[in-house]
């Protein structure tokens, strides 16, 4: 799984190197216009549970396609959204949409493995994440 974001400095990368090395990454896209996409951020900053799996190796990676009123996800406001929800994981945007291109609803959730490989793509909510990543395990 390949595809270039932007971190929020506004540089281009590629979500394949932050996924990369890691035992399992958890892929998270979604849109700060809904709000459970919001209520997974705030779950994976400060759920024990989540604390727990990245203790564990998990690492965390969400990736936003749209700021709060539907505009693109910019570098300015992933810097304000990540210091406003205490974000100690990697966020980044997709301003131009490249995600979109999966054809998938939001959220879209996707587990990797060390060399990027998708183990479990899912459209929905944050509750069915952490009963993923214990399955792969």
């Amino acid at each position: 799984m390949d595809m270039t974001v932007r971190d929020c400095a506004g540089e281009d990368v590629s979500l394949r190197d932050f996924a990369c090395g890691a035992v399992l990454t958890l892929i998270d896209v979604g849109t700060a216009s809904m709000p459970p996409c919001v209520e997974a951020t705030d779950a994976y900053a400060k759920d024990p549970e989540y604390a727990a799996l990245k203790a564990d190796g998990l690492r965390i990676v969400q990736v936003f396609r749209e700021d709060e009123s539907g505009g693109p996800a910019t570098a300015p406001w992933c810097q304000g959204f990540s210091l406003a929800h205490g974000v100690d994981f990697t966020l980044l945007t997709d301003p131009f949409q490249e995600t979109s291109a999966m054809g998938l609803p939001m959220p879209l959730n996707v587990i990797v493995d060390a060399d990027a490989r998708v183990l479990a793509i899912w459209s929905g909510e944050l509750p069915e994440a952490g009963g993923k990543v214990e399955q792969l395990r």
